[in-house]
């Protein structure tokens, strides 16, 4: 059961429109053949919930309808006969009904249970990730990076000071900070890399599939864009970034970001509002 459910979780919206499809075609097709006297009614149910939760809120509504006709053409087919020809439109409208409420039931379902995880992963505040998500996405990108050894790069950022603008200018101006923090982040940053608040006032960047060249040439721009949005507010606020490019991946996510941590901080200890790039590799770096 696993394995099918993997197998449609991977499908493109195509694919799942070909599966459902052609499951309420040979569903109808065993329908006509084993006769009016055998219910097949549940089976008509599967193609419309895969539909609905594999697919989307359209395609399990259209879905419903199909399986509705095809029932249908069935009975029709069949030799069902009824005194009134209504009987053969209500029944088809009831099954159309049971179908929709059983598409509309899942798909608000997943919906919810999309919202619960993006919530559970995100920033309430900012909308980046939070460090749970964050960690999550960075697994992925090193598993990748074991499969195609790519390098890709983490970037640590400490907001020096920050604490003086809470405290002097209150918790909404912090608030706005952290929020233009992450507008110009995103901003500046390709839509594939990965922007999350770890807490306070620290940030990660995950760079994906980016060596330690690219990353400079891309970060000289938005460090330059934060530190002129801070000056531009009378923010009296810099920025400490330590950032890694693994040739090599470590082994967990975890480790990842405490490499890039390490590097943050000795960048805060000694030489503040500025950028250090390190390279780490598991040929001159100990796991």
């Amino acid at each position: 059961m696993k394995a099918i459910l993997a197998f449609l979780d991977r499908r493109s919206l195509a694919g799942i429109w070909v599966i459902s499809l052609g499951l309420v075609l040979v569903i109808g097709i065993g329908d006509l053949y084993t006769g009016t006297e055998i219910s097949t009614s549940i089976f008509y149910v599967m193609p419309v919930a895969i539909a609905s939760w594999y697919g989307n809120r359209n395609v399990g509504i259209v879905l419903s309808i199909i399986a509705a006709l095809v029932w249908l053409a069935t009975e029709i087919g069949g030799g069902r006969e009824y005194p009134y020809t209504a009987i053969y439109i209500w029944n088809m409208l009831v099954r159309l009904g049971l179908f929709l409420i059983i598409a509309l039931l899942l798909r608000n379902f997943k919906d919810l249970l999309i919202t619960e995880e993006t919530a559970a992963d995100t920033d309430y505040l900012t909308g980046a990730l939070n460090t749970r998500g964050f960690y999550e996405r960075m697994q992925q990108e090193i598993d990748r990076s074991a499969r195609t050894h790519k390098p890709f790069t983490v970037a640590y950022i400490d907001l020096d000071n920050f604490k003086v603008v809470n405290d002097s200018l209150g918790h909404a101006i912090s608030d706005e900070l952290l929020i233009s923090v992450v507008k110009i982040l995103d901003d500046n940053l390709r839509k594939i890399d990965v922007l999350a608040r770890l807490g306070g006032d620290e940030f990660a960047i995950l760079f994906i599939e980016t060596n330690n060249e690219d990353v400079k040439s891309a970060f000289t721009h938005v460090h330059r864009y934060l530190r002129e949005n801070m000056q531009k507010n009378n923010w009296p606020v810099t920025f400490s970034v330590g950032i890694v490019t693994f040739e090599t991946p470590p082994l967990t996510s975890h480790h990842a970001l405490n490499i890039a941590d390490e590097v943050m901080y000795l960048v805060k200890r000694y030489h503040k509002d500025s950028v250090v790039y390190q390279i780490w590799n598991t040929g001159n770096n100990a796991n």
